[in-house]
């Protein structure tokens, strides 16, 4: 009777490690080999529609330089589309595919690029569509005091054609005179603040319309908004006065004058009154009121001799139709 040497105890450890038995292809395999636990994971593949959101998204907007701001539009949309679509094969493919990062790329890019495309192509088709002579006042209305001061007002919104403006060469001079005297009043009495962007380059820009026994001012307040009350105040009080002091030598005693101030787009004082030489600040000041240009509308009616006439009607004469042809056979 053999036995094993050494002998094999009775109650072996069960805390000891025995090695795998009865498989040989296992048996020499190290614990953790490859023989053992799952096997290993293969590197996820790319999701080519991730890459494609992100190209498609990337290149559309370069149509907006080139004027086709449609397919602008139509690239981002398809952009946006491979994006959801890449998301939603990586998210059910348990991690076989990757491209998550290309994908959200291509949303991120797309989707500003769709908005800037389809505002780009409503614009061009409004501005093909749209009627020429849309935005032009209405020719009826144009020697009406109200659409003559809506005019002026589109004037003095910038100094792109100069600080002044009038209704005649007369008007454009005091105009000028007006404007550069509220810029240096301005500059003298009111402590200057930081610079900020004003369309009109910090001037003044001021219309003047003239008129027999008659005159207003309109100018734009460089900064308007960022006066306070009492700043106002004070500015419409020199205002005023400049405009008693401008047109001393053009009106006479007594004549109707107005001054309006106005900001980028509302009016602020609106002043109207009569030409004095006596008096202190609101000497003549009759009326004012806040953002109420039409105080000044009947400054800028028409006198009867001003109205221009219709150009005349050509007519045929009539007596020619029914002359008889010449005959060619009379002496």
């Amino acid at each position: 009777m053999s036995s094993s040497f050494p002998p094999l105890p009775d109650n072996p450890n069960p805390f000891a490690y025995n090695p795998p038995t009865g498989n040989a292809a296992f048996s020499n395999q190290p614990y953790g080999g490859t023989g053992f636990g799952p096997p290993p994971r293969q590197p996820a593949s790319l999701a080519l529609s991730a890459l494609f959101s992100l190209l498609l998204s990337l290149v559309s907007p370069v149509f907006i330089c080139l004027c086709f701001p449609y397919l602008t539009a139509i690239l981002s949309l398809a952009g946006i589309v491979m994006g959801h679509i890449a998301l939603s094969r990586i998210s059910k493919s348990g991690g076989t595919l990757s491209g998550g990062g290309l994908a959200i790329g291509g949303l991120a890019v797309g989707y500003p690029s769709l908005l800037f495309g389809l505002a780009f192509s409503a614009f061009i088709i409004f501005a093909t569509l749209a009627p020429k002579d849309l935005g032009k006042p209405d020719p009826a209305l144009a020697n009406t005091p109200a659409g003559r001061l809506k005019a002026a007002d589109n004037k003095i919104n910038t100094d792109n054609d100069g600080v002044a403006h009038g209704n005649t060469p007369e008007a454009k001079a005091l105009a000028e005179e007006y404007a550069q005297t509220m810029k240096t009043l301005r500059e003298a009495l009111f402590t200057k603040g930081k610079k900020g962007f004003s369309l009109s380059g910090g001037n003044f820009v001021t219309y003047c319309e003239l008129h027999e026994g008659r005159c207003a001012f309109i100018t734009h307040v460089p900064q308007y908004r960022k006066f306070d009350d009492d700043a106002k105040k004070s500015l419409a009080e020199i205002a005023w006065v400049a405009a008693q002091e401008t047109v001393a030598d053009t009106l006479d005693e007594g004549d109707e004058l107005g001054v309006g101030m106005k900001g980028v787009v509302l009016y602020g004082k609106v002043m109207v009154g009569h030409v004095t030489a006596i008096g202190g600040e609101k000497r003549g000041l009759e009326k004012e009121g806040e953002n109420n240009e039409e105080m000044l509308e009947s400054f800028f009616a028409l006198d009867p001799d001003e109205i221009p006439k219709p150009a005349p009607i050509k007519l045929d004469d009539p007596a020619k139709p029914n002359e008889p042809a010449p005959n060619p056979n009379e002496d």
